[in-house]
C-alpha cells in the first residue's frame, strides 16, 4: 500500500497538466492580452479625456489595478514553476485577493458618470459571475489536486508556518526542530535543519527525506 501510494505520487509529481497550463497562462498569455488591451486603451484615451474625463480617470485606475495583478501573477507563476516553498499558499491567497480587486475595479464603473445604470449593473453581474467561476475552479484545483499535493510537499501548511527554504549546493536551510521530533514522512528522528512538510500534518523531514525533496525539486527544475 505504501509503495502503491508512493508510485501514485511519483506519477503525479511535476509541473505538468493543468498546473503547467495555469503557469503558462499567467506568465505568457495573460500579459500579452493585457498589453494588447492597454494599447487599445492608450489609443482611445485622448478622445475620452477631451469629452469624458471621469470615464478616462476610471479607466486609467482600472488599468493600473489590472497591470498590478498581471505583474503579481507573473511572479506567483514563477514561484509555482520553481516549486518554491509557500507557492501554493501564495497562489490561494492571491486568488482570493484578485477576486476582491476585480470586483472593486469593476464597481468603479458606477463612478464613471455613464448614464446607463441597467447596463452597468448587467456588466457588473456578468463580471462577478465569470470571476467567481474562475476563482472556484482554480481555488478548488490548488486545494484538492493530486498533482499539487505530489509536487508541493507544503501545499496545505498554514502560510505563517511555511519556512522559506533555499537550495544551495545540494543543501537546504530551514528551522531546527525540537529534540526527538519525528519525520512526518518516515517517522525517523529528525537530526538537522529541515524543511516543513505536510505528509500527515505540519512537521519536519529527516535528512534522508530532505535530500529526496532536494532531488525532486532539482529534477523538476532541470526538466523545465
Amino acid at each position: 500500500m505504501i509503495e502503491s501510494g508512493a508510485a501514485v505520487q511519483q506519477a503525479y509529481r511535476g509541473v505538468k497538466g493543468w498546473l503547467k497550463f495555469f503557469i503558462v497562462c499567467n506568465i505568457y498569455i495573460n500579459p500579452v492580452l493585457f498589453v494588447l488591451y492597454l494599447i487599445m486603451f492608450l489609443i482611445g484615451i485622448p478622445s475620452l479625456v477631451e469629452k469624458y474625463l471621469r470615464i478616462a480617470a476610471v479607466g486609467t485606475l482600472q488599468m493600473v489595478i489590472g497591470g498590478l495583478l498581471v505583474w503579481k501573477w507573473i511572479q506567483i507563476a514563477r514561484h509555482l514553476r520553481q516549486i518554491e516553498p509557500g507557492a501554493v499558499q501564495e497562489t490561494k491567497s492571491w486568488l482570493r485577493l484578485s477576486l476582491g480587486l476585480t470586483m472593486l475595479s469593476k464597481s468603479l464603473d458606477f463612478m464613471s458618470g455613464i448614464n446607463a445604470p441597467v447596463a452597468l449593473l448587467q456588466q457588473f453581474t456578468q463580471t462577478l459571475i465569470i470571476a467567481f467561476i474562475g476563482f472556484t475552479i482554480w481555488y478548488s484545483y490548488f486545494s484538492f489536486s493530486k498533482r499539487v499535493k505530489a509536487t508541493y510537499p507544503d501545499w496545505s501548511a498554514p502560510q505563517h508556518l511555511v519556512q522559506q527554504a533555499e537550495i544551495k549546493d545540494g543543501d537546504i536551510s530551514g528551522v531546527a526542530p525540537p529534540d526527538q521530533t519525528s519525520c512526518t514522512k518516515c517517522n525517523k528522528v529528525v537530526d538537522h535543519h529541515t524543511y516543513l512538510n505536510d505528509v500527515r500534518g505540519i512537521g519536519y523531514l529527516c535528512s534522508e527525506c530532505t535530500m529526496e525533496l532536494i532531488k525532486i525539486r532539482k529534477a523538476t527544475l532541470s526538466n523545465q
